[in-house]
């Protein structure tokens, strides 16, 4: 889309990314909002941004079979950066839109939406959440239902949850942060706290991504899961009991060392940092590390190795005016 100002039949949302470094899996509920992990993470200032588009139909040619749904999919067109992608290729984003057209029906609209993404897909920056949140708050402005912000980041949990992107990142999305999330679930079921920032004032957060690593795939292997729950149990105890950030790096990095995910790139450079004692650790899940730098000479290091600097958001979902 061009940038412009947004039009009546247009709504429009900024959503931070999120990163998690240490969790455990907790999904054992037949209730979706029960459903989630444990863990820590933080909150970025950059995200998704996304743009729903709402056109009134008014072809009559609808189906029977289909005046039983609450959407049509060949009414539905999603774009990733300005690129059209087969729907199933956006999953958390589809799954947003059928469980908000259980609560209104959509069926009348052709329906347009736009992602633009920030951060890299795939590479453990929470983009399916911060997707179906946009998603979810934008009909809910296109319908005037005027839904509760709990209601719609519950129905943005279940979306994520159902289609493989994550465990916890909407729970973490809306406390904001540098997030503990102490109980799994959604947002009103799960729960979470702050953690410390205990750094010196100017110390200073860095990001770098090489590529994605798929969590549907790592949490479908029974090994890998029960390594993730008893190494994550451990680690969230000692976090839990000392919430600082400078705990959260190091509990991180022992997950990190743990769960051997990392790829030959990434092991270089967190080998790098490491020597220097430059806190730092995986994405979880991505060919991705955060690490924070204190001194000038340790911020030179890490922006001379590639990364990028990046803030903490706390107010992670934000309406916006204009389309991109």
């Amino acid at each position: 889309m061009k940038n412009d100002a947004l039009r009546k039949n247009q709504s429009a949302y900024y959503v931070s990314s999120h990163l998690t470094g240490v969790f455990s899996i907790k999904d054992m509920s037949e209730d979706p909002l029960k459903k989630g992990s444990i863990g820590a993470g933080l909150c970025l200032k950059k995200g998704v941004q996304t743009v729903v588009v709402l056109k009134r139909e008014k072809k009559a040619h609808f189906t029977r079979s289909a005046k039983n749904d609450p959407i049509i999919l060949e009414q539905v067109k999603i774009f990733f950066d300005n690129r059209q992608v087969p729907l199933p290729s956006a999953a958390s984003t589809l799954e947003a839109l059928k469980l908000f057209a259980e609560l209104e029906s959509l069926q009348p609209y052709e329906i347009e939406i736009y992602h633009r993404f920030d951060v890299p897909m795939g590479a453990g920056y929470s983009t399916s959440a911060a997707g179906a949140i946009g998603v979810v708050f934008a009909l809910n402005d296109l319908l005037s239902l005027e839904l509760s912000r709990e209601t719609l980041f519950q129905l943005a949990h279940k979306a994520d949850l159902f289609s493989g992107g994550g465990l916890g990142s909407v729970l973490g999305l809306y406390e904001g942060g540098m997030v503990l999330r102490t109980k799994a679930g959604a947002p009103g079921v799960g729960t979470t706290k702050q953690m410390v920032n205990d750094f010196p004032p100017d110390s200073q957060l860095y990001i770098i991504s090489f590529g994605s690593i798929s969590t549907k795939k790592v949490l479908s292997d029974p090994v890998r899961r029960a390594q993730i729950i008893m190494k994550g149990d451990e680690l969230l105890k000692t976090l839990f009991k000392d919430a600082r950030l400078s705990q959260f790096f190091s509990v991180s990095e022992e997950f990190t060392r743990y769960v051997g995910l990392t790829t030959p790139k990434i092991v270089v450079l967190l080998e790098r940092l490491w020597r220097e004692e430059i806190p730092a650790a995986m994405n979880m899940f991505g060919e991705s590390i955060f690490a924070m730098a204190t001194t000038p000479q340790e911020k030179n290091l890490v922006e001379r190795l590639g990364f990028k600097p990046i803030s903490i958001s706390f107010n992670t979902v934000q309406r916006i005016d204009t389309v991109f």
